[in-house]
């Protein structure tokens, strides 16, 4: 009997210790929130004891006292683990926000929203209040760090990025990679220009060399105007890695929305030389309007007709399995 206590003791510690305490938020303000409320929809809601994942009406979301607009849930969840989740507007699954592109996992053509925790600090990670269906929480603006490890042996401390948005901590912001070299993080900040350096570690000592062809000072730099998605470079170089695995944001980029504003037609121009795509278009509550697969030609005709007047959100996938979200408006 005694074996039996110590052993279910030892189960529960080793369970304990790897739980984590997570609030998760979404900022409803730029929408009308459905009489249904909000809820979660991630892969973690097995774990918790809520059925199948990405059921949309299990995980309710409170609306918070201080700042109403504001809609979050405490969850505990284990520790060193990625997580992906989308927010639904109501309790129906056709109700879930379109995550923008710039937000999403893509891993196995993933489009939720994503979150590595690498804490076990005793106290409650918070995620920042995003905007429904948009890319960062209101009055800021998203960065994807991104460095690609091919040439590098990782340490077993992680990948990390520091800078002057932070402190210059290498310690605080560890980034995660999808299994393709790349190892990535999103942080949200105010338009502005920065300074940072990636880290094959955790400390001082792990910091790259950036070469004089792409530093300010010794670091690399950006000027952040719009949600921004960094070029895949590799650690300590100006240049590009190849391949890249998941990624070729640059080919992607040749596929283009015109006229937009739109005021009868307009044409989504295919030019990234994929044999085939996938269409999407989203209303801006988050609603699947439209679904075209395996388009095969090079422009694809939108027409009035089809719209009512407002803004629209167009996801295309190619072959390549690389993603672009184009935003369309409707005169």
């Amino acid at each position: 009997m005694k074996k039996l206590i110590c052993f279910a003791l030892i189960v529960f510690t080793v369970q304990f210790s790897f739980a984590k305490k997570v609030k998760f938020a979404v900022d409803m303000s730029d929408t009308i929130v459905s009489p249904n409320g909000v809820h979660l929809s991630c892969d973690f809601q097995a774990y918790l004891g809520q059925g199948q994942d990405f059921t949309c009406d299990s995980l309710a979301l409170t609306k918070e006292i201080v700042d109403t607009n504001i809609w979050s849930v405490v969850v505990d969840i284990p520790a060193f683990v990625k997580y992906e989740f989308n927010y639904v507007n109501g309790n129906q699954c056709y109700e879930t926000e379109a995550v923008p592109y710039e937000s999403q996992a893509w891993y196995n053509n993933s489009d939720h929203r994503w979150i590595y925790i690498d804490s076990l600090a005793d106290d409650t990670t918070f995620l920042a209040p995003v905007l429904f269906t948009k890319n960062a929480p209101a009055g800021l603006t998203l960065i994807r760090f991104r460095i690609n490890m091919q040439q590098e042996t990782v340490s077993t401390t992680g990948v990390h990025v520091a800078g002057d948005f932070q402190g210059w901590d290498p310690a605080i912001n560890r980034l995660y990679s999808f299994g393709n070299d790349v190892y990535e993080w999103i942080a949200y900040q105010n338009i502005n220009t920065y300074n940072y350096k990636f880290y094959n570690g955790n400390s001082s000592g792990t910091v790259e060399v950036v070469p004089s062809a792409c530093a300010i000072s010794g670091n690399r730099n950006l000027v952040l105007a719009q949600d921004t998605v960094l070029p895949v470079l590799c650690f300590s170089t100006c240049n590009i890695c190849f391949p890249t695995g998941l990624d070729n944001l640059y080919a992607a980029s040749t596929n283009t929305i015109y006229p937009n504003p739109m005021s009868e037609t307009a044409i989504l121009s295919l030019q990234d030389h994929s044999s085939a795509h996938n269409i999407f278009i989203f209303d801006m509550s988050g609603r699947k309007i439209c679904t075209v697969l395996d388009f095969k030609g090079t422009q694809f005709t939108l027409s009035k007709n089809n719209f009512a007047k407002g803004i629209y959100v167009v996801q295309v996938e190619n072959k390549e399995s690389v993603r672009t979200s184009h935003k369309l408006i409707v005169e």
